[in-house]
């Protein structure tokens, strides 16, 4: 059921922990062992394993770097670092790094057993509460139809008659009762959780807004992933009454999330309207309020009846430029067309909008193009050539739909290229680290995070892509490049092994020893000898 990875680098310190341990009654049922932190973290990425038992002092990665590394890509393992040095800051690192025990070695199979049982109970618990949240996660895969929350939000997006949008959404048995209709926006703070479980937190929210209102009024996200719920307010009750309700109705909401998820949640209200075709408008003044946030904080319920605002004179679309950025880097051809006809019908729908202005938004979505572009040297030149040349072509255009013709054309273009550069880039890194190893092998310090540093990619990135470019991984590169140099020199020079082992980067001429003797079956002594008979 569970995994356990023991990382020692004396074989028999190894063979000790795995044998006078029962770990199959315990629930473990795959144990894995490694001899140093790098061949360690390697393990550990690739079998996940639920413990981890870990000396401190080992050659090419200690273990608190091991710890480091792991924690940052696997969180939920638990360390605990068995270790012969009873020394405070030792021990103040690793719990400061998040090990959930530090042992003193020696230490008795009885009093290891116990530690390690209190641990899997532990390890059920957040198991538990693992499989809950996968639970959860099935359950948003299963609702709100995608099409249905695309006509809602083209509804509150679009002002005007929406007919044929309200239409659709009758076929689809969606209703609205009749006005007044009041929006209200509610946003989740997810910055404090894990990316993995951002969207599961968001669905838990939504199951608590639905546990509060029930099926009375439409809950639905919109297009920057915010809730959004259509209040239909009673026509017995005041303007004054109703706001009220809705204001108490948001808190209860607030205050279920912050108990539930311990999380926060910013709401804001927008103006009540007495139609459907106007949700549009409650929509923004909601989207405004909301921006209160910013200046009076978060956790709260802003109503845009309490503020000193001023209508703006037109609605840029920035969310929707967002999702064209996204689209270009993704390499989305058919989510670039569609982003973009639907910022051509926004703009549109703009009847106070100068022609002045619509311009000014197209310019501003191709330098926020240029930006992404110029972070990439192989892409950058051309690309910005083209778009600067864009700029005067977009002033001499007389209709949006020239325009965004244009616009398309240059998306498409930045993205095919940017695709491009991605395919060519592993091949650089590999080419770049293995010149890095040609010309610094002989430095001890040398290691997959100096490499990766070198390489400007993460340790754990250069591993894997290491690793499925040449076929062997970055530590059996390496010291295989230092046993064909340390070969060289014991042919061609009379130096002692304890220099040739300094000369090709080993700082321990016993680990030179062993390494070459795994490489060509012989000591180097020996293999000095063979070569003079």
């Amino acid at each position: 059921m569970y995994k356990l990875l023991i990382v020692d680098d004396e074989k028999l310190v190894r063979s000790s922990i795995s044998t006078i341990i029962d770990w199959h009654s315990l629930g473990f049922t795959e144990v894995y062992e490694a001899e140093d932190g790098e061949q360690a973290l390697e393990i550990a990425l690739d079998k996940k394993p639920n413990l981890i038992l870990t000396d401190i002092k080992m050659p090419f990665m200690d273990g608190l770097e091991l710890t480091k590394q792991v924690r940052k890509y696997l969180p939920t393992s638990y360390i605990v670092i068995l270790s012969g040095y009873d020394e405070f800051e030792l021990a103040q690192d690793a719990i400061a790094l998040g090990v959930k025990d530090y042992i003193l070695k020696p230490i008795g199979a009885k009093t290891l057993y116990n530690k390690i049982a209190h641990l899997c109970k532990e390890i059920n618990l957040e198991n538990d509460h693992r499989n809950y949240l996968t639970k959860m996660k099935t359950q948003l895969h299963q609702s709100l139809p995608l099409l249905r929350e695309r006509l809602l939000n083209m509804l509150i997006c679009t002002p005007g008659n929406n007919d044929r949008i309200i239409d659709r959404l009758y076929s689809l048995g969606i209703e609205f009762n009749l006005a007044p209709y009041t929006i209200c926006v509610v946003e989740p703070d997810l910055n404090s959780i894990l990316p993995k479980d951002s969207e599961i937190y968001y669905f838990a929210v939504k199951n608590i807004i639905y546990d509060t209102i029930g099926k009375s009024y439409y809950v639905f996200s919109d297009n920057n992933n915010r809730i959004i719920i259509v209040f239909n307010s009673s026509e017995y009750l005041t303007s004054m009454e109703n706001r009220s309700i809705i204001s108490v109705t948001l808190q209860v909401i607030q205050n279920n999330v912050n108990y539930h998820l311990n999380i926060p949640l910013t709401s804001s209200i927008g103006i009540t309207v007495d139609s459907i075709y106007r949700l549009y408008s409650s929509y923004t003044e909601a989207l405004s309020a909301l921006e209160c946030k910013y200046t009076l904080g978060k956790n709260n319920t802003y109503d845009i009846n309490d503020l000193d605002y001023i209508q703006p004179e037109f609605y840029y679309p920035f969310d929707t430029s967002g999702y064209l950025l996204e689209a270009i880097k993704a390499g989305e051809v058919n989510s670039i067309k569609q982003t973009l006809s639907n910022i051509s019908t926004l703009l549109k729908n703009q009847e106070t909008l100068t022609w002045v202005n619509i311009k000014l938004i197209f310019i501003e979505i191709i330098t926020s193009i240029l930006k992404v572009v110029v972070k990439t040297s192989d892409v950058s030149s051309s690309t910005w050539e083209e778009g600067i040349s864009l700029y005067d072509t977009i002033e001499k255009m007389d209709t949006i739909d020239a325009i965004v013709a244009n616009v398309q054309s240059f998306c498409i273009q930045a993205s095919e290229k940017l695709a491009l550069t991605r395919n060519n880039s592993n091949y650089n890194i590999i080419a770049k680290v293995k010149d890095y190893i040609d010309n610094n092998y002989e430095q001890e310090e040398l290691s997959l995070n100096s490499a990766a540093d070198y390489a400007s990619v993460s340790s754990v990135y250069l591993s894997s892509l290491f690793k499925k470019e040449t076929g062997i991984n970055f530590k059996t590169y390496l010291i295989n490049k230092r046993m064909d140099k340390a070969i060289h020199l014991i042919k061609s020079t009379n130096f002692k092994t304890y220099e040739i082992a300094h000369l090709v980067g080993f700082s321990n001429p016993h680990y030179f020893s062993v390494s070459f003797r795994k490489y060509t079956g012989k000591s180097p002594t020996d293999y000095r000898k063979s070569l003079e008979e």
